[in-house]
């Protein structure tokens, strides 16, 4: 629909000047944003002569903007407006409490990038004309949303018999963590939510490796946002065992202990006096799988005359595939 303002007209006194002294004439196109001409034209013996003015009509108000956001970067989308020359983004600035021009684009989307994950951001729109002078519409309503949150990184463990103390660097903008472990193919939560960047894990069985996650989130108007899952192995330690060692003939001992639930190997240490403890090289080994090294070339432990072998090498089961020795 056309718009078609009203025009009054008064004398040099003030005085109304009635309808039927003169003609009007309205530019056509007024449908659209933009500036327009109005004449008035005199048609009597008391007046005479002509006014031209003009008058703008500004781009409607920008609709809701819907948004999708990446760790760094914001989409916002909105439906077209008929005739205008473009759109004005503005982003809040929480330093300066106010908001600054960050794009001025032609489509009704856009994308803003260079942003900082975990962080909530404030957006308006309003489209423009550009006629001899910029028209602007309303500002859209604010659209306010997060940016995605990184993943936890760095993360550390350190293993006790029955514990695992955690740790990991802070994402930008988290309010917490969720701590999971994997079963089977999918993630079960461990720990509802962690407040720091640490926790240990306790009550856990010995000697046992276990695959964990964790993930950031932060609580927003729009509901929760999670980070991406941070994967990451952790086990415990093996309990201890009493040891206990029987002198024998040749400047030899036997060592005994009991065995530790779930190891399946040992390694045997000495020192002499009141020195540092050393790897015992004459040890008992024993394999845990099959091993294949056709491609590998091996020379014997001890060939070249230093760290000669003088353990027992057992089996178990296993066997050492194509191997060759020089």
């Amino acid at each position: 629909k056309e718009k078609k303002p009203s025009v009054s007209v008064e004398d040099a006194n003030g005085q109304t000047i009635g309808r039927g002294y003169y003609t009007v004439k309205y530019e056509s196109g007024r449908k659209l944003p933009g500036k327009y001409a109005v004449t008035v034209t005199f048609d009597s013996d008391l007046y005479e002569g002509s006014k031209t003015l003009y008058y703008t009509i500004a781009p409607k108000a920008v609709g809701k903007i819907s948004a999708t956001a990446t760790k760094a970067s914001v989409t916002l989308k909105w439906s077209k407006i008929t005739g205008v020359s473009g759109y004005k983004i503005e982003k809040y600035n929480s330093s300066s409490k106010k908001y600054e021009t960050v794009k001025t684009v032609t489509e009704p989307k856009t994308k803003i990038s260079d942003l900082k994950s975990g962080t909530t951001y404030k957006f308006r729109v309003r489209a423009y004309k550009k006629d001899s002078d910029t028209i602007y519409g309303a500002y859209s309503s604010v659209k306010e949303i997060t940016t995605q949150l990184s993943a936890p990184s760095k993360v550390t463990s350190k293993g006790g018999t029955t514990s695992v103390k955690l740790g990991w660097s802070k994402s930008r903008g988290a309010d917490g963590y969720r701590i999971y472990y994997k079963s089977g193919d999918s993630w079960k939560t461990l720990v509802k939510s962690v407040k720091g960047t640490s926790y240990t894990l306790k009550d856990l069985k010995k000697s046992t490796k276990r695959i964990y996650a964790i993930r950031a989130y932060k609580k927003t108007s729009d509901g929760t946002i999670w980070s991406d899952y941070k994967q990451f192995s952790a086990a415990t330690k093996p309990g201890k065992s009493a040891l206990t060692a029987k002198s024998s003939t040749g400047g030899q001992a036997v060592l005994t202990w009991k065995k530790v639930a779930s190891a399946n190997t040992y390694r045997v240490y000495y020192k002499v006096n009141k020195g540092d403890y050393k790897l015992s090289i004459k040890n008992h080994y024993k394999l845990a799988d099959d091993i294949e090294v056709t491609a590998a070339h091996w020379t014997p432990i001890g060939a070249n005359g230093t760290y000669n072998f003088a353990g027992t090498f057992d089996g178990d089961g296993f066997a050492i595939k194509n191997i060759s020795v020089e």
